[in-house]
């Protein structure tokens, strides 16, 4: 996927040294209107205060695992030992109340990389998942899942790339996104790429791209994000309580 391709790039020295990262979440544009099924009535799990482990925290404990995820893998599989979220009261889609990031900094293990990730507004570009990472010699903006028009309309360039004063803007040919109105193809070509991946391990015994470890690290700092909301504070994600929950008021 695009996520990828930018990180082959930065390995390659396409941007320099990674130095900062920031992940944006816009407005998603679904394909068809969103309906419950009889199986989401009267609301499916995930937005469930106990059983989505979020509490309060329902669509972070939804989304944010992918962003960090992301912002590890894109700075090089660099640990984050310091993060400070902030967030919102909303309602979601059923009518119940919960709280919503609104912007997270963090520290990169390493010391001098730093990330963060924004909620934006309803009419700002682009929609959907975006990154851009900047570098000592250049910077790379690269579209996620749902990185499309936006409200606005106006298509963005899938991955772009600025470097020694000039700009050149690349596509991927991946065909149209089932669900969202999107410049990438998220939920046809990426979760097939995913399953394929994983079957080909299974097969030849092989370590996956993204391991159970990697998957309890990025639980870890999410956790850790909304702490770090509750409580107005920064946090280090490596002296998070294991027996700590978002959910436990609500049992």
């Amino acid at each position: 996927g695009s996520e990828m391709c930018i990180r082959d790039s930065i390995d390659k020295g396409a941007i320099g040294k990674p130095e900062f990262l920031v992940e944006k979440m816009g407005v998603w544009l679904p394909r068809k209107p969103r309906t419950n099924t009889p199986l989401e009535a009267p609301t499916p799990f995930r937005m469930d205060p106990v059983k989505s482990c979020g509490g309060l925290y329902r669509d972070a404990i939804d989304h944010f695992p992918h962003a960090m995820a992301t912002a590890r893998y894109l700075m090089q599989d660099d640990g984050i030992n310091r993060i400070y979220a902030w967030s919102k009261s909303a309602k979601d889609r059923y009518g119940q109340e919960e709280k919503r990031f609104v912007s997270v900094t963090w520290r990169y293990s390493s010391g001098d990389r730093y990330g963060s990730w924004i909620k934006m507004g309803k009419f700002d570009q682009p929609g959907g998942f975006s990154t851009t990472i900047s570098g000592t010699e250049g910077s790379i903006e690269v579209l996620g899942e749902g990185g499309g028009p936006g409200i606005s309309g106006v298509k963005p360039c899938p991955l772009v790339l600025h470097r020694e004063g000039k700009t050149e803007h690349y596509r991927i040919e991946e065909g149209q996104d089932l669900v969202w109105i999107s410049q990438v193809n998220y939920y046809n070509k990426a979760h097939r790429n995913e399953i394929h991946h994983f079957v080909d391990c299974l097969i030849k015994g092989k370590k996956p791209r993204y391991s159970g470890e990697d998957g309890e690290t990025d639980l870890r700092l999410t956790l850790t994000a909304i702490k770090s909301a509750i409580e107005g504070k920064p946090l280090d994600p490596n002296l998070l309580p294991d027996d700590w929950t978002a959910y436990s008021i609500h049992e």
